[in-house]
């Protein structure tokens, strides 16, 4: 394999902050080779499912780090997480979700909670799996306006009812 985890090295929290976003990047336990591409969300589109399970739990764990959350935000990393969500992979949906709700801050909302996302949660809220029922309440509670809510109710039942038609269904 290309990419080993034997390069990896740790995160140095304990000496408190680093200068430079760069040098902080340097030293995340992640593929060191691909490090700036994962920590932005990259190669959450791997087909190596394990990579990609992994890769967002990492990036779940970045999103703590304001500038990180900055940084991920800003290089387009939201709408790779959002596709993590499809994920047939319970880690890799509670990553997911854990990560849009790590990335909300004022600049980033309105890219996170938009209609398709609410009504994912709203769907995930129904399921059966308690772990992602409850994380998906927690989304829709703490981030997601009532209004917002309604909103994607009324457009995935406008959005089922004109595809059933099309469909013949």
């Amino acid at each position: 394999m290309a990419n080993s985890f034997s390069n990896c090295l740790s995160i140095d929290l304990v000496k408190g902050p680093v200068s430079g976003i760069h040098r902080k990047i340097k030293k995340i336990p992640l593929l060191t080779p691909n490090v700036t591409k994962l920590s932005c969300g990259y190669n959450l589109e791997d087909e190596n499912k394990n990579l990609v399970e992994f890769g967002i739990g990492g990036i779940c764990n970045l999103c703590l780090d304001k500038n990180f959350k900055q940084l991920i935000y800003k290089r387009g990393g939201v709408p790779k997480v959002i596709k993590c969500l499809s994920s047939e992979r319970e880690e890799t949906v509670l990553s997911a979700i854990t990560t849009l709700m790590f990335l909300i801050y004022p600049e980033s909302k309105a890219d996170i909670t938009t209609a398709s996302v609410i009504d994912c949660m709203l769907r995930f809220k129904e399921s059966g799996n308690r772990r992602i029922s409850n994380l998906a309440s927690v989304f829709l509670q703490d981030y997601c306006t009532s209004d917002q809510i309604q909103n994607a109710k009324i457009l995935s039942s406008t959005y089922s009812s004109s595809h059933a038609s099309v469909s013949g269904t």
